[in-house]
């Protein structure tokens, strides 16, 4: 199951701070509690308006910070994990109810890399991409 970005997919090439520290927090959720996110945890999360006739869309007021410091407008981290579905990190299961995340091969290896760069003290917005 596939979820369709509301935004433009930004390239892995641009990708900064909010990107990489969100996709450390989608390893760690896969790797302790089976994939299942906690969108309270999210820039973005806990906020869709079902009840009263709500259009079940979340409002947009997070802008994503990119590669340089330069920053996407009306781009959460939903929107980040969107990216990393549509450059094949990551992949989505589950039920549109009770969505479950994956990593790709792919999306594994850029972990490691990124948890390595991490651990030796570097900054994540200084992740150098690609490796």
């Amino acid at each position: 199951m596939e979820r369709l970005p509301d935004v433009d997919p930004v390239d892995i090439s641009r990708w900064g701070k909010d990107h990489w520290t969100t996709l450390m927090y989608v390893e760690t959720r896969i790797v302790d509690y089976r994939g299942r996110l906690d969108d309270r945890h999210m820039r973005g999360g806990n906020t869709c308006e079902m009840v009263g006739g709500g259009t079940g869309r979340r409002p947009k007021a997070y802008p994503t910070i990119l590669r340089g410091g330069e920053s996407v407008a009306n781009h959460d981290d939903f929107d980040c994990l969107n990216d990393f579905i549509t450059t094949g990190l990551v992949v989505e299961g589950g039920t549109g109810l009770n969505p479950v995340y994956s990593f790709t091969d792919e999306g594994w290896r850029v972990s490691g890399l990124l948890r390595k760069w991490r651990g030796q003290g570097n900054k994540t917005a200084e992740f150098p991409w690609p490796m």
